[in-house]
């Protein structure tokens, strides 16, 4: 199960986010951290495909410990990968606006 992000947990990641920067920059180990929209890429069956593929190509080759997703975040999709890195979900303006 996917769940939202709060402000306030958008509030607590960025420092996060920030303070990992900051320690990959001492030279001690660094989190991987990367960002992916789903907004507009899984409307067809072959796009949702195409997408999978695309996510499974970048879970194995980059190992992150963190994604932030800007858009829908399917179960069918994500559930997958739950175990391996933490998903977290920010809503498109398109989703905020017509709620």
């Amino acid at each position: 199960m996917v769940k939202r992000a709060t402000k306030k947990q958008r509030g607590q990641h960025t420092r996060s986010i920030k303070k990992m920067i900051v320690t990959g920059l001492e030279g001690k180990n660094v989190t991987y951290i990367v960002s992916i929209s789903t907004h507009g890429c899984i409307k067809s069956s072959e796009n949702r495909y195409y997408f999978k593929e695309g996510l499974k190509a970048m879970m194995d080759y980059l190992k992150p410990e963190v994604v932030l997703v800007h858009g829908k975040m399917p179960n069918d999709i994500f559930v997958e990968y739950s175990d391996k890195a933490q998903f977290i979900s920010y809503p498109s303006y398109y989703e905020m606006r017509h709620k």
